[in-house]
């Protein structure tokens, strides 16, 4: 890959990948908003969807897909307009519709996207000096760092594993090295990529972490940790390949579309009961829906009838649809907007309420544990039982805290700190970088989704605590002190 070249604020785009996919997203986004105003869509809120779309896909063009900020910064795109913006074609619904103020929230969206824009730009010229974990190419290392990382992701999930089904009152330490197991999956496919020279990409090891994945995945009863299991595959080949091959390209699509055809009426169905279930009995519960997935589907089907969710506020597509409402952001920024022009702004207690659920429960013991600050934030604006864990994306957050000027400045300040953070831990670049590949899929959804807690939790302790870790595990996988393991490399 040709390295990025910096003079000052002019930039030199990376790769001709990079550049065709930019090209070629920005004509197709270009031929839906026509097509929007084609079927009745507000010209003015199809072009700002577009806009938003395009301003998205800018640093891919500049920086090339194996940029971690680019790769952000689309996924911010995508994840709030971008999939709407194609999904709602297809059900051939103008993009206003049902929406309480379309062309408002499509213009916070988009104040917001220019925020995380210069957030990214700022953070790209930004000197931090060299990355604090050093690139790892020894066939060696690697194996170490997998073994090393195996040991910390396993114990953790066995721990988190252990609390299911049950009220608990201890520390929760262990939630936060949970994703250590997809840093020993993907150093383990990277160790025998670069062995076979990028023939192979599966060994036994790579089977047994899989498995351990995909259990660990049913006793969370979550998608996103099945989801990122095979992300875990397929971005470590990309980012070593440093190209997408058509194959990569559709084994993601099949694997998407997998989840939300197959996997979600199966986990939603054990979602149903899971808080009386222990660890094991999670996994036989969601083995079992497997073998019965008719009868999931049906439960399914019928709890996507609104008549069945009195309350549900989140209706873009007509009807409740699951995966397409968690991959709807502007959804959720609508419906904040609108509840906070009626309630007013909650300012500066946004903010208290972010520091004290960043403390360390040993020196805040009496902070609530089935608390999120978006529930919080639903409540203040008069929509209240949406769960405890109620999605409110930081855009729409920014927006319920400080209006217009918070819309901007939560993605510019707080995404800032994130990506300086992220840049100093491995650097930006994921080709043949698996501390890169690790971070990138550790922060990949809060960063999408999460509200302002969720980054200030990430910036004073998760991530500090994975540097720390990591930077452990990097000096024994480089050292001479596990001589008993030198010979998994061979």
């Amino acid at each position: 890959m040709r390295p990025i070249q910096l003079d000052s604020w002019r930039l030199t785009p990376a790769t001709r990948q990079g550049r065709l996919l930019a090209k070629g997203g920005g004509i197709f986004t270009v031929l839906v908003c026509v097509l929007h105003i084609a079927i009745g869509a507000d010209p003015l809120v199809a072009c700002l969807a577009g806009l938003a779309v395009i301003i998205s896909i800018y640093p891919i063009a500049i920086h090339g897909f194996l940029n971690i900020g680019a790769v952000l910064i689309a996924m911010v795109g995508f994840r709030y307009v971008g999939f709407p913006f194609f999904a709602k074609l297809t059900m051939g619904q103008p993009l206003d519709t049902y929406l309480l103020d379309p062309a408002g929230s499509f213009w916070v969206v988009l104040l917001g996207l220019q925020g995380y824009l210069f957030a990214f730009s700022v953070a790209s010229n930004l000197p931090v000096g060299r990355p604090a974990l050093k690139l790892v190419t020894s066939n060696a290392t690697l194996a170490r760092i997998s073994f090393l990382a195996a040991i910390i992701g396993i114990m953790a999930n066995l721990s988190v594993a252990f609390r299911a089904g049950e009220q608990y009152t201890g520390l929760t330490v262990a939630e936060f090295f949970v994703p250590f197991l997809h840093l020993a999956l993907i150093s383990a496919i990277a160790r025998v990529l670069q062995a076979t020279e990028k023939r192979r990409g599966l060994d036994m090891w790579i089977i047994c972490l899989l498995i351990a994945e995909i259990a660990f995945a049913m006793v969370k009863n979550s998608r996103m940790a099945l989801m990122e299991t095979f992300l875990c595959f397929i971005v470590t080949v990309i980012s070593f390949e440093a190209k997408i091959r058509w194959r990569q390209f559709l084994f993601t699509v099949f694997a998407i579309v997998m989840v939300i055809i197959f996997a979600t009426p199966v986990f939603l169905y054990v979602r149903d009961s899971r808080d009386d279930l222990s660890w094991t009995q999670r996994i036989e519960a969601t083995l079992e829906m497997v073998l019965k997935w008719p009868e999931a589907f049906a439960e399914y089907q019928e709890y996507r009838d609104l008549a069945n969710r009195s309350g549900w506020h989140l209706n873009y597509y007509g009807s409740p649809q699951n995966i397409f409402e968690r991959t709807t952001l502007v959804n959720h920024v609508d419906v904040i907007k609108a509840g906070s022009d009626i309630y007013g702004p909650v300012g500066l207690e946004d903010m208290k309420l972010c520091l004290k659920r960043a403390m360390p429960r040993a020196l805040s013991p009496d902070k609530p544990r089935e608390y999120s600050q978006g529930s919080w934030l639903y409540e203040k604006i008069g929509l209240s039982n949406q769960g405890p864990f109620a999605t409110a994306p930081l855009i729409g957050t920014g927006y319920a805290a400080f209006g217009w000027a918070g819309a901007f400045f939560y993605p510019l300040v707080l995404g800032l700190a994130w990506f300086l953070i992220v840049k100093k831990i491995s650097g930006w670049h994921l080709q043949g970088n698996v501390w890169a590949i690790y971070l990138l899929l550790r922060i990949h959804n809060q960063f999408v989704e999460g509200a302002s807690d969720a980054y200030v939790v990430n910036v004073l302790r998760s991530l500090p605590q994975d540097l720390f870790l990591l930077w452990l595990i990097e000096i024994f996988a480089r050292g001479r002190f596990l001589h008993p393991w030198r010979k998994m490399a061979v």
